[in-house]
């Protein structure tokens, strides 16, 4: 049975995710219009823009956004996750990040009211503002609090809960936010946004607090010594850094390629912005529901390894970016999207490995840590996607989503070395660590059995 202690951080997530995804959902169209339309305002649901010039500043300014942002808030994610670690404080993070977000969607709010103001004003707000102080950190805080008190043989499955859950609130909300835009305006939905982060604030305020043991255990340490454990040698060290990298890729292609989804969408099928909502909610029920029913089926029926698990989440996602890239019709599109059925999963198995890796006081500098390393990664990706739509969004707009098969084959060979280099938990310098990461269910009994 599942502990569901420390899942306090569940509501005011979902209240997070809904404010970010239905404004998030309207910003691609928002840039759109603006760009090819700057004196007056087009209907909302009816306008595609077909000028490749027009269409590749678009591109430009959403992929700046996306490395500005990631590099900004890798930063700050490192330096706040740096502090958490070395005070035991991680409600604060929750608390300063739902203002920043309010001030972001704010600056769309504006652009939106001010139609012939630049379409770059608002992107770089977001990624200076959200970047220092939102979402990142404020994830960084939920994962925390969530992995502290979550027991090692539940917490892949807790996080997959945490995961899902997270994403339901986006997909109804991103469901939701094409119909509410077309009906009523860009202005009333980063309206909205901003009273749901109004609402995340007054319930983190309300739920979330900081355990007593946490604050009284935590131990004081120099910022050379929290860097140098990053690098300490010990078991399964090389294991941590592929589960970093696995991370940083995953949510990169997520994020690359959900840019320049929505015009995929209308150049190779000429979707409308309804349809393209419609769309984006079906492939992502797709993935949502499929990856917790997989999380079940794997990790508590067939009681498979989150390595193992990993190797057969990245295959089918490299299948399923694959056939959406191939697709020359409706049918095969819609199709296409049960492949992609575990590919939520590599958002919480890295983390899953990665926490039965590190004790819970280095949690913080090692997701830190990662967020770092994903700026390579991100800004790496956001060039290449960026590169490669500019070049055949006349000719093949869903090419990009071979750099995401590749991608996701990546994983899958970092994931295949992770399992031959794992140690089993006898072999681990933590005492907590490795319970169902590359070990079998016999070896894990063994170890119980010769500890007691």
């Amino acid at each position: 049975m599942i502990s569901f202690k420390g899942m306090n951080v569940l509501l005011p997530t979902v209240t997070s995710m809904m404010a970010i995804s239905i404004s998030s959902s309207a910003i691609p169209n928002l840039l759109e219009q603006k760009a090819c339309s700057p004196w007056i305002q087009p209907p909302v649901n009816e306008f595609i823009c077909n000028d490749t010039v027009i269409l590749a500043e678009i591109s430009e300014i959403a992929t700046t956004k996306n490395v500005l942002k990631s590099i900004v808030s890798a930063i700050s994610t490192a330096a706040f996750g740096y502090w958490r670690d070395a005070t035991g404080l991680t409600r604060p993070l929750l608390l300063i990040a739902p203002l920043a977000e309010i001030l972001s969607t704010t600056a769309y709010f504006l652009a939106a009211a001010d139609w012939r103001s630049s379409p770059w004003i608002a992107p770089m707000m977001e990624a200076v503002i959200s970047g220092l102080f939102g979402e990142g950190i404020f994830f960084l805080g939920t994962n925390c609090i969530l992995i502290a008190n979550t027991s090692v043989e539940h917490r892949t499955m807790s996080l997959q809960i945490y995961m899902t859950t997270m994403l339901l609130a986006a997909l109804v909300s991103s469901t939701a936010s094409g119909y509410f835009l077309t009906s009523v305006g860009y202005r009333w939905v980063f309206a909205t946004g901003i009273m749901l982060h109004f609402l995340t604030l007054l319930l983190c305020l309300i739920f979330v607090d900081d355990m007593k043991i946490q604050r009284e255990q935590v131990v004081r340490r120099s910022t050379l010594d929290q860097l140098r454990e990053l690098f300490k040698l010990r078991s399964n060290i090389a294991v941590v850094w592929m589960m970093l990298l696995c991370g940083s890729v995953a949510s990169s292609l997520f994020s690359a390629e959900s840019t320049l989804a929505t015009y995929y969408l209308q150049q190779r099928f000429h979707f409308t912005v309804k349809e393209a909502s419609l769309y984006g909610s079906y492939h992502f029920a797709v993935a949502l529901f499929g990856s917790f029913i997989m999380a079940v089926l794997i990790i508590q029926v067939l009681k498979w390894s989150d390595l193992t698990f990993g190797i057969l989440a990245s295959f089918f996602s490299s299948l399923s970016s694959l056939s959406t890239g191939l697709a020359n019709s409706t049918i095969l599109l819609i199709l296409s999207a049960p492949l992609a059925v575990m590919r939520l999963n590599l958002y919480s198995i890295p983390s899953s490995v990665l926490s039965k890796c590190v004790k819970n006081d280095e949690l913080g500098i090692f997701l830190g840590t990662g967020s770092i390393l994903g700026i390579c990664v991100m800004s790496f990706l956001n060039f290449l996607y960026n590169y490669v739509f500019s070049l055949t969004s006349k000719t093949m707009p869903g090419a990009f989503y071979f750099v995401s098969a590749g991608g996701n084959a990546f994983i899958m060979i970092l994931f295949s070395i992770s399992y031959s280099l794992y140690k089993p938990p006898e072999h681990s310098d933590c005492p907590d660590s490795g319970e169902g990461v590359g070990s079998t269910e016999d070896e894990q009994n063994f170890v119980i059995a010769e500890n007691t």
